[in-house]
């Protein structure tokens, strides 16, 4: 068997190649050949015999869409605002995307953004241009990454071309009684009224409202803004206090004397 094996593989240098010490050297490959038919052959069969169930898989597409209204009119596409002129446009989400998403408004240059809209939800706010222009209103799916401007019942002032701004009457107005009263708007603190009035502090204002320095504030609130020589009210000793106040002081006294 040894000898048979090493006839048919090996070759003397000395021997000249002839067609029978050729067939020799192919041997091993054409037997190499025959064994990667054979598996290919095999792994083609169990590929097509083998079976593997799972249960049935649904893929739904998930929609989005908001319909508009301006004045009680549904607005389809780009709808002209006059400047000069309010504009009362709800906005309500549809569809199956349970994130929800939120409209783009275009008019001008600079867009407006809305707070997140689900499916289900309305939001309705005042527009009021200050210059003629054409207006879309988009439906975005997914979460506006900037700071929205269009919260519900908010009332907005926009001029083609400029960025957009909430209107000032909306959030600064005279009361009845003088007192003027500022309508807390998205991003506000005590901090950052205060800065826009000249000699007045948060804790001015916080005291005024009769509500911590701290409270977190809503969009909507209205706060009354202290006149200009407001004076803090002190703040009253309780009982407790002045019991133990009184107690160490008698305390201190006999001491002394004894």
């Amino acid at each position: 068997m040894k000898n048979w094996i090493k006839t048919v593989l090996y070759t003397p240098k000395h021997q000249k190649p002839t067609d029978e010490n050729i067939m020799r050297l192919l041997l091993p490959s054409f037997v190499g050949i025959i064994i990667c038919m054979a598996c290919l052959a095999g792994m083609t069969w169990a590929w097509f015999s083998a079976s593997v169930q799972t249960s049935p898989q649904t893929i739904t597409a998930g929609n989005y869409d908001i319909a508009v209204t301006v004045n009680n009119e549904p607005v389809n596409g780009t709808i002209t605002l006059t400047a000069g002129q309010s504009y009362k446009a709800t906005l309500a989400a549809s569809g199956t995307a349970p994130s929800g998403g939120y409209c783009k408004i275009e008019g001008g240059v600079a867009p407006l953004y809305t707070t997140q809209l689900k499916p289900g939800n309305a939001l309705t706010f005042t527009l009021s241009p200050e210059t003629t222009a054409d207006y879309t209103f988009t439906a975005v799916w997914g979460n506006y990454s900037g700071v929205a401007n269009i919260t519900d019942g908010c009332t907005i002032k926009k001029q083609a071309g400029t960025p957009p701004a909430p209107s000032t009457p909306e959030a600064q107005q005279p009361a009845d009684n003088n007192e003027t009263v500022y309508v807390v708007q998205p991003g506000d603190s005590l901090w950052k009224i205060a800065q826009q009035y000249e000699g007045i502090s948060a804790d001015e204002i916080a005291a005024y409202n009769g509500i911590d320095k701290n409270a977190v504030l809503q969009v909507g609130q209205e706060l009354k803004i202290p006149p200009a020589d407001y004076e803090m009210p002190e703040e009253p000793i309780s009982q407790e206090t002045s019991e133990s106040t009184s107690e160490s002081e008698e305390s201190t006294e006999n001491a002394i004397s004894e």
